[in-house]
């Protein structure tokens, strides 16, 4: 199976719902049942008043109704390099959204990143069939926005982060 995504703005998403659904394309939708894990990366860089904006499409060759069913049951978020940020209180709040047309579903909305913890599992909000979201079976974009630390002591190129995610495919 060949997939493409691109990713644009300060946060580019290969995150966690994509991360899980990445697991469809990785060995064709009907092979695949129960749970799989799989883990994508993402730059942090904050804008100047202390949020973050940015998008991710990702195109499947499979087609992600051949699948029953695609489900995220979690999500863990850490940082890439632990020597750029000993954890995740750099940020302040994370929400995820799976934009098909007009239509918004907010499916992880965190606010949650206490200090010194990492990984940070990420609030679910979503428990519905992932399917539905990719346009023609085979296209699905997640926006990611937030707020961040501004006093926060950013280096230049930012902060890659990492999420760990677990999609139930049926």
């Amino acid at each position: 199976m060949r997939f493409s995504y691109e990713c644009r703005a300060a946060l580019t998403r290969s995150t966690w719902v994509v991360a899980a659904l990445l697991a469809l394309s990785a060995t064709g939708c009907a092979g695949l049942a129960g749970e799989e894990e799989t883990e994508a990366g993402f730059p942090v860089r904050p804008s100047p008043d202390g949020t973050f904006f940015g998008w991710t499409e990702v195109t499947i060759s499979a087609d992600a109704n051949d699948a029953e069913r695609a489900t995220l049951v979690s999500a863990r978020l850490d940082v890439a390099d632990p020597s750029k940020a000993s954890d995740l209180s750099f940020f302040r709040t994370l929400r995820g959204e799976a934009v098909l047309d007009t239509t918004r579903t907010l499916v992880i909305d965190e606010d949650s990143f206490p200090k010194g913890e990492r990984p940070v599992g990420l609030n679910i909000v979503y428990g519905g069939d992932l399917r539905p979201f990719f346009k023609d079976g085979h296209t699905i974009r997640l926006e990611w926005s937030g707020t961040v630390d501004s006093s926060f002591a950013w280096p230049p190129e930012g902060i890659d982060c990492k999420v760990t995610a677990k999609v139930d495919i049926e």
